[in-house]
Protein backbone atom coordinates (compact mmCIF):
# COMPACT_ATOMS: atom_id res chain seq x y z
CA UNK A 1 0.00 0.00 0.00
CA UNK A 2 3.24 2.35 1.09
CA UNK A 3 4.60 1.67 -2.42
CA UNK A 4 1.44 2.44 -4.46
CA UNK A 5 1.17 5.85 -2.30
CA UNK A 6 4.09 7.15 -3.16
CA UNK A 7 4.20 6.02 -6.28
CA UNK A 8 0.93 8.15 -7.08
CA UNK A 9 2.46 11.19 -4.94
CA UNK A 10 5.31 10.87 -7.42
CA UNK A 11 3.53 10.92 -10.45
CA UNK A 12 1.57 14.02 -9.40
CA UNK A 13 4.39 15.82 -8.67
CA UNK A 14 5.87 14.67 -12.11
CA UNK A 15 2.32 16.04 -13.66
CA UNK A 16 2.63 19.33 -11.84
CA UNK A 17 6.02 20.27 -12.60
CA UNK A 18 5.64 19.76 -16.26
CA UNK A 19 2.40 21.53 -16.09
CA UNK A 20 4.37 24.88 -14.70
CA UNK A 21 7.04 24.40 -16.97
CA UNK A 22 4.53 24.20 -19.66
CA UNK A 23 3.16 27.62 -18.17
CA UNK A 24 6.04 29.28 -17.74
CA UNK A 25 6.75 28.15 -21.81
CA UNK A 26 3.10 29.41 -22.68
CA UNK A 27 3.03 33.22 -20.34
CA UNK A 28 6.91 34.32 -21.47
CA UNK A 29 6.17 33.26 -25.04
CA UNK A 30 6.93 36.43 -27.16
CA UNK A 31 3.85 36.78 -29.73
CA UNK A 32 4.66 35.79 -33.55
CA UNK A 33 5.75 38.61 -35.05
CA UNK A 34 2.89 39.82 -38.06
CA UNK A 35 5.50 40.31 -40.69
CA UNK A 36 6.39 37.08 -41.20
CA UNK A 37 3.01 35.54 -41.02
CA UNK A 38 0.54 35.11 -43.94
CA UNK A 39 -1.60 37.69 -44.56
CA UNK A 40 -4.90 37.44 -45.00
CA UNK A 41 -6.08 40.29 -47.09
CA UNK A 42 -4.48 43.05 -48.65
CA UNK A 43 -6.58 46.50 -48.86
CA UNK A 44 -6.63 49.97 -49.61
CA UNK A 45 -7.94 52.03 -46.54
CA UNK A 46 -11.20 53.03 -48.25
CA UNK A 47 -11.77 49.29 -49.45
CA UNK A 48 -11.50 47.70 -46.06
CA UNK A 49 -14.02 50.72 -44.93
CA UNK A 50 -16.69 50.02 -47.52
CA UNK A 51 -16.25 46.07 -46.40
CA UNK A 52 -17.22 46.92 -42.62
CA UNK A 53 -19.85 49.23 -43.73
CA UNK A 54 -21.54 47.16 -45.90
CA UNK A 55 -21.80 44.08 -43.60
CA UNK A 56 -20.04 44.83 -40.49
CA UNK A 57 -21.03 41.18 -39.65
CA UNK A 58 -19.89 38.92 -42.79
CA UNK A 59 -16.69 41.30 -42.55
CA UNK A 60 -16.00 41.05 -38.99
CA UNK A 61 -16.07 37.06 -39.58
CA UNK A 62 -13.51 36.83 -42.37
CA UNK A 63 -11.44 39.86 -41.17
CA UNK A 64 -11.37 39.53 -36.68
CA UNK A 65 -8.37 38.41 -35.32
CA UNK A 66 -6.67 37.59 -38.64
CA UNK A 67 -3.34 39.52 -40.05
CA UNK A 68 -4.03 42.03 -43.14
CA UNK A 69 -2.08 44.03 -44.97
CA UNK A 70 -3.49 47.74 -45.58
CA UNK A 71 -1.98 50.72 -47.32
CA UNK A 72 -3.35 54.33 -47.33
CA UNK A 73 -2.44 58.43 -46.60
CA UNK A 74 -1.85 59.08 -43.08
CA UNK A 75 -4.34 61.67 -41.92
CA UNK A 76 -2.59 61.99 -38.23
CA UNK A 77 -0.33 60.28 -36.10
CA UNK A 78 -0.41 60.46 -32.17
CA UNK A 79 1.01 59.24 -29.16
CA UNK A 80 -0.23 57.85 -25.87
CA UNK A 81 1.16 58.84 -22.41
CA UNK A 82 3.23 55.20 -22.76
CA UNK A 83 4.98 56.23 -26.26
CA UNK A 84 2.40 53.77 -28.15
CA UNK A 85 2.09 55.20 -31.61
CA UNK A 86 -1.41 55.49 -33.57
CA UNK A 87 -1.98 56.15 -36.51
CA UNK A 88 -5.23 57.36 -38.65
CA UNK A 89 -5.60 56.32 -42.60
CA UNK A 90 -7.77 58.44 -44.58
CA UNK A 91 -10.87 56.82 -46.22
CA UNK A 92 -12.96 57.95 -49.26
CA UNK A 93 -16.03 57.06 -47.27
CA UNK A 94 -15.92 58.76 -43.73
CA UNK A 95 -14.58 56.93 -40.71
CA UNK A 96 -10.78 56.44 -40.41
CA UNK A 97 -8.46 53.21 -40.12
CA UNK A 98 -7.54 53.09 -36.85
CA UNK A 99 -3.67 51.66 -37.02
CA UNK A 100 -2.25 50.98 -33.39
CA UNK A 101 1.34 50.23 -33.96
CA UNK A 102 2.98 46.93 -32.00
CA UNK A 103 4.62 48.49 -28.60
CA UNK A 104 8.25 48.08 -30.18
CA UNK A 105 7.61 50.61 -33.10
CA UNK A 106 7.71 54.19 -31.09
CA UNK A 107 6.69 57.36 -32.98
CA UNK A 108 10.50 58.96 -33.37
CA UNK A 109 11.60 55.69 -35.01
CA UNK A 110 8.78 56.06 -37.97
CA UNK A 111 9.93 58.66 -39.96
CA UNK A 112 6.45 59.40 -41.06
CA UNK A 113 3.95 62.55 -40.77
CA UNK A 114 0.45 63.32 -41.69
CA UNK A 115 -0.16 62.95 -45.71
CA UNK A 116 2.52 60.35 -46.05
CA UNK A 117 1.36 57.19 -48.15
CA UNK A 118 2.31 54.22 -45.64
CA UNK A 119 1.64 50.01 -45.73
CA UNK A 120 0.94 48.78 -42.61
CA UNK A 121 0.30 44.70 -41.74
CA UNK A 122 -1.67 44.54 -38.64
CA UNK A 123 -4.58 42.36 -36.96
CA UNK A 124 -8.09 43.15 -37.45
CA UNK A 125 -9.80 43.71 -33.73
CA UNK A 126 -13.14 44.90 -35.73
CA UNK A 127 -14.81 47.62 -36.81
CA UNK A 128 -16.75 50.49 -34.35
CA UNK A 129 -19.82 51.20 -35.04
CA UNK A 130 -20.69 54.12 -32.93
CA UNK A 131 -17.70 56.01 -34.65
CA UNK A 132 -17.76 54.18 -37.80
CA UNK A 133 -14.01 53.04 -37.95
CA UNK A 134 -12.00 49.86 -38.75
CA UNK A 135 -9.55 48.95 -36.10
CA UNK A 136 -6.40 47.09 -36.10
CA UNK A 137 -3.61 46.30 -33.85
CA UNK A 138 -0.15 45.00 -33.60
CA UNK A 139 0.62 46.79 -36.75
CA UNK A 140 3.98 47.11 -38.14
CA UNK A 141 5.35 48.99 -41.42
CA UNK A 142 5.60 47.04 -44.48
CA UNK A 143 8.70 48.02 -46.87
Amino acid sequence: MKGNMKKLLLALVTIGVLGAGYGYYLWTKKPENLLDVKTAATFEASSIMDEFKKDPVAAGARYNGKPIHVSGEIAEITKNDAGDLTVLLNTTTGGKVICEFDRMYKVEDTGYKSGDKINLKGECTGFDDLFGDVKLSRCQPVK
